[in-house]
């Protein structure tokens, strides 16, 4: 498992903390793809910082 993933629900992270770890587990396009789709989700009416926080 990724060891960033138990510090996220204590708010131990920040956000740019969270992004590099995330960018050792996957590459950029697959992050970038992911945010995507998860906006996508949201009907595309939240910015992609909304989408990755």
């Amino acid at each position: 498992m990724c060891s960033y993933l138990y510090r996220i629900p204590q708010g131990d992270i920040s956000l740019d903390e969270l992004r590099v770890a995330m960018l050792s587990d996957l590459s950029e396009k697959e992050l970038n793809s992911a945010v995507k789709v998860y906006r996508h989700a949201y009907g595309d009416t939240i910015s992609e910082a909304e989408a990755f926080e």
